[in-house]
């Protein structure tokens, strides 16, 4: 652990986010679930959809993450934390008001830039994780839409056959009026 006045290599990095094709549609803004039984309905990617009046867009955020070079800063304050009940403990380091994790800061320039890929690695590998996810959640919600909405659309056309009978069954029903009334 490093003490106040210390110097130390500092590892930065800047988020870039850019719009990128959607990698579950293909930028078609929609995909085709297929059922068991071989029925295929086309429905609204639920991964670029961004909801209210825009619907699926074809494009979701892409991030990178840019390193910059290390660089040399003095320690000016330490808080040492428990992350939760668990015990586990956390430093972290500021440089005038700006906190750094232990993740971030290194003993020397060589050690910052190899700290600093890893660091690029691992928010590159957590986006990744996070989009996988969204997809799985999404990929489900695909089939129970579809599913709902052919349910639905049969529940429909069985109630729109019944009131037809019964219209049909009414115009028989109905008094003709009688000639030279």
């Amino acid at each position: 652990m490093y003490k106040i006045g210390d110097s130390v290599w500092v590892i930065n990095y800047k988020q870039e986010n850019e719009w990128i094709t959607c990698p579950s549609c293909n930028g078609s803004k929609f995909v085709t679930v297929i059922f068991g039984d071989g029925t295929h309905v086309q429905v609204n990617c639920g991964l670029c959809d961004l909801g209210g009046w825009q619907g699926s867009t074809g494009l979701i955020m892409g991030k990178q993450y840019l390193v910059a070079d290390p660089k040399l800063e003095v320690i000016t304050g330490i808080n040492v934390g428990k992350k939760d009940y668990s015990g586990v403990s956390y430093v972290t380091y500021y440089f005038d008001s700006i906190g750094r994790g232990e993740d971030r800061v290194a003993a020397s320039y060589n050690e910052a830039v190899k700290k600093g890929g890893r660091l690029e690695q691992k928010l590159t590998q957590n986006d990744e994780q996070e989009l996988t996810a969204r997809k799985k959640n999404v990929n489900k919600n695909y089939a129970w839409n579809a599913n709902f909405h052919l349910k639905a659309a049969e529940e429909h056309e069985r109630k729109a056959k019944y009131h037809r009978e019964k219209a049909k069954i009414m115009e028989l029903k109905v008094r003709k009026p009688k000639d030279g009334s």
